[in-house]
């Protein structure tokens, strides 16, 4: 995948800590995780790509991924945001932003309304506190938008998202 993303000039790649194995401790977990980005790590600094573990599963607040992190302490290895997981988990946005505080590589945005994909800013997700709490730290990387067919057609709903992104990021200052 390294390759890949390299050849295809592509910066970042995600990966997912998934669901943890019956009986198997997080902090267990947590090393399990952090030990295999390591293992990857300096390969993917050769390709120059920086591999992105997103804030999903069992790894889904930004507190366990702030540990993964933390232990595969290496240039290569990073965050992605996916803004509904840690919110939806009861992680308050600050939390979660100091947590992955000069780890986030990439933004995975998305809304919804009790479980059902809405446009953003039609759901419940807090993204003016998010992308202030972004704002704050500096954030220069990528955001990207969920598609979801049933809120409409991908030209529809990218637009839609660039639209609620720039009017929260002129809030923000930008």
């Amino acid at each position: 995948h390294l390759e890949l993303a390299a050849d295809i000039g592509a910066s970042r790649i995600r990966v997912f800590g998934g669901k943890r194995s019956e009986g198997l401790a997080l902090d267990d977990a947590i090393a399990i995780v952090a030990e295999d980005l390591l293992a990857c790590a300096d390969s993917a600094a050769q390709y120059r790509v920086q591999i992105c573990l997103e804030t999903h599963d069992d790894f889904r607040l930004g507190q366990s991924v702030g540990q993964v992190l933390r232990k595969a302490d290496h240039p290569a290895i990073r965050a992605t945001w996916d803004i509904q997981h840690p919110y939806r988990a009861g992680e308050s946005v600050a939390d979660t932003a100091r947590h992955l505080s000069g780890k986030i590589a990439h933004v995975h945005c998305h809304d919804n309304q009790e479980g059902k994909a809405v446009l953003p800013g039609h759901g419940d997700l807090p993204m003016a506190h998010q992308m202030a709490a972004l704002k704050a730290q500096g954030f220069a990387g990528f955001l990207s938008a969920e598609l979801w067919p049933e809120v409409g057609s991908p030209e529809f709903i990218l637009q839609q998202y660039r639209q609620r992104m720039e009017t929260l990021l002129s809030a923000c200052g930008e």
